[in-house]
């Protein structure tokens, strides 16, 4: 921050992200490109898999192709699924199959995974409120 204005850097790997006034991230993109080459592309749209939504007064993130994707991808394991307000009653345990006990395949092992990181990233990006 100075007479130029303000300017945040968001880095994630090799993926820089500069938010700010004008003439502050200018100053900045020329003193990153005095000691790396750089690639510009331009207005914000997406970064990390994160759309984003300039507004008047307002930012707006969104993930709908990751949302989009899961949909698709899970759509047949989810049509049958009962809603409840808890994940679990309040009443049930869960219990460690025991070795007769039929298990899940590898490719479902694989699916449910999946799944829950697809989830996962989710809430850590966009949606806290899931």
């Amino acid at each position: 921050m100075d007479k130029r204005g303000t300017v945040l850097l968001v880095v994630y790997v090799n993926d820089i992200c500069f938010i700010g006034d004008k003439d502050a991230i200018d100053t900045a993109i020329n003193d990153v490109e005095k000691e790396f080459t750089i690639k510009k592309v331009g207005t914000l749209k997406e970064y990390i898999g994160v759309t984003v939504e300039c507004k008047t007064d307002e930012i707006h993130l969104t993930q709908l192709d990751i949302i989009e994707k899961m949909e698709h991808e899970f759509q047949d394991l989810l049509k049958n699924v009962k809603e409840y307000e808890l994940p679990m009653g309040s009443n049930m345990s869960i219990l460690r199959p025991k070795v007769q006990d039929k298990l899940i395949t590898d490719e479902m092992q694989k699916r449910y995974r999946s799944g829950v990181g697809s989830f996962l990233y989710l809430v850590k990006h966009t949606h806290p409120d899931l």
